[in-house]
């Protein structure tokens, strides 16, 4: 069933990158056609950096709803009902995360809330994976979704300011699928890396991952000041 599934977003991807690269009108021929060629392959690459970023946020994001409950079984003896809580918590983080970003993001630029989020993502997912005892393991899933919270509707949100109406639906598909992406391939990643140097291990390494997130802000920052050159032509 996953390999059919992994098989239609891979498809899903192609089809929704334009072989016309991001443009806001079809280009003419001229002597700023090449330009205007390199300006959307540009474009499309950034749109498809964007979708990385996402991808990783939601890879760490379904390592917990996968694992976190297993995580909490294994390595502290938890029962059903508290190794329920993991996911639960990160959840409810996941939850207020985003309703603070809803109530007070616009303090922040777009850059500075991915780049944020990622730092903070990875930093409780981390010492959910120590698994130092119960209270610390449930209190990084819920901070690692407060920081993840953000992350991925900043990018379509920015993704949305960033181009005209009659691309806005292709590109914010793209960022999505590649996102999505993440997301699937989160489950089998873990466990093969579980399988190797044990899930504790595993879940510091997807921790990692915030590192990486929190560097997709400057490809947010690129994104952000190629939309305004744009504007001022």
């Amino acid at each position: 069933m996953l390999i059919a599934v992994a098989v239609l977003v891979g498809v899903s991807a192609v089809l929704a990158v334009s072989p016309r690269g991001w443009q806001e009108q079809p280009s003419q021929a001229g002597p700023g056609a090449g330009a205007a060629a390199g300006r959307a392959r540009r474009l499309t690459w950034l749109l498809l950096a964007l979708g990385a970023v996402g991808a990783v946020a939601l890879l760490m994001e379904n390592s917990v709803e996968q694992w976190g409950a297993i995580h909490l079984v294994q390595q502290l003896g938890t029962g059903p009902l508290l190794a329920s809580c993991g996911p639960a918590a990160y959840m409810a983080g996941l939850s207020a995360g985003r309703m603070l970003a809803q109530w007070q993001g616009q303090r922040l630029s777009d850059q500075s809330l991915v780049s944020i989020g990622g730092v903070v993502g990875g930093v409780g997912l981390a010492v959910a994976a120590a698994a130092w005892n119960i209270p610390w393991t449930l209190a990084g899933y819920a901070v690692a979704g407060v920081g993840l919270a953000p992350v991925v509707p900043t990018l379509l949100a920015a993704v949305g300011r960033g181009v005209g109406p009659g691309r806005r639906a292709r590109a914010i598909s793209t960022v999505t699928t590649v996102s999505y992406a993440g997301f699937l391939c989160s489950p089998p990643l873990v466990g093969t890396l579980a399988g190797a140097v044990g899930l504790p291990s595993a879940l510091g390494v997807v921790a990692l991952g915030g590192v990486l997130v929190a560097a997709g802000g400057q490809v947010v920052r690129i994104h952000g000041a190629q939309t305004s050159q744009r504007e001022r032509r």
